[in-house]
């Protein structure tokens, strides 16, 4: 595709090559184009909604906030794969993250409480093996989200608790 003909998004044909370029500064320090390519490769979107309610986006990932936070994970090396949203328990979650079902969730505010009820969601509600919590738009300090997910040691179906914060990621993981 000619360069030329790129519009800005990631979604689009010349996705790739505008998130190298975009990125190669910013997060990475120098991702080049090809990187940019491996990091989009990871992410699969090809799960997408059967049943559209007015405004729903067809992509799997139907909100922005979670498109960036899969974009994130595919960055950290990991594979993540759309799910969706049309299925309930036990086949719950947001996206599959290396193969296990995942919830992503985003928090805005720096409430504790808003941060255990996430992941007791994730375990209860949806019946996911991982939570991954992106606190970066709520400034939440490390020490607060690290005294929450030291607090739990069990649950039903969570094996890992994942948190992202500005410039730290905690993953603690529930099993032995």
């Amino acid at each position: 595709m000619a360069e030329d003909m790129c519009h800005r998004g990631a979604r689009d044909g010349c996705g790739a090559a505008n998130l190298g370029d975009d990125l190669k500064d910013r997060l990475t320090g120098g991702m080049d184009r090809e990187e940019a390519e491996k990091v989009m490769d990871r992410i699969d979107e090809s799960w997408k909604r059967k049943n559209l309610k007015s405004g729903a986006s067809h992509f799997g990932f139907d909100k922005p906030e979670e498109f960036q936070l899969a974009l994130t994970l595919a960055i950290m090396g990991h594979e993540v794969m759309s799910r969706n949203d049309d299925q309930h328990p036990p086949h719950a979650g947001d996206a599959w993250v290396d193969d296990k079902r995942a919830e992503f969730k985003v928090q805005s505010s720096t409430s504790r409480e808003r941060l255990k009820k996430h992941i007791k969601h994730a375990d209860r509600d949806q019946q996911v093996e991982v939570v991954y919590v992106d606190l970066r738009p709520s400034g939440m300090s490390q020490g607060d989200a690290e005294s929450i997910t030291n607090h739990y040691s069990s649950y039903e179906t969570l094996e890992r608790i994942v948190v992202i914060g500005k410039d730290w990621v905690i993953d603690k993981s529930l099993k032995d």
